[in-house]
Order: structure tokens, then sequence, then C-alpha cells
């Protein structure tokens, strides 16, 4: 199953707390996000 589809956002993980405010306003259409701990 593919889930990729349903993600529309990623962040940095140095940006979890704008992806946690953006994901609780439900603002900017958000559908699911994705927090990178791989990215640098």
């Amino acid at each position: 199953m593919d889930l990729l589809g349903i993600v529309s956002h990623r962040f940095p993980l140095e940006q979890t707390p704008a992806a946690y405010t953006l994901n609780e306003q439900y603002a900017d259409n958000v559908v699911k996000i994705v927090i990178d701990v791989a990215q640098t």
C-alpha cells in the first residue's frame, strides 16, 4: 500500500514545532505531515 500519496507536507526534524502547528491548525490544506529525521 502506497501511503506517500496522502502526505501533503514534509519537514526536517528541526522544524518539528512548525509542523505540529500547521497540522494542529489544519492550515495550508494539510492532510498528513512527515517529519524526516534523515534530512539535515
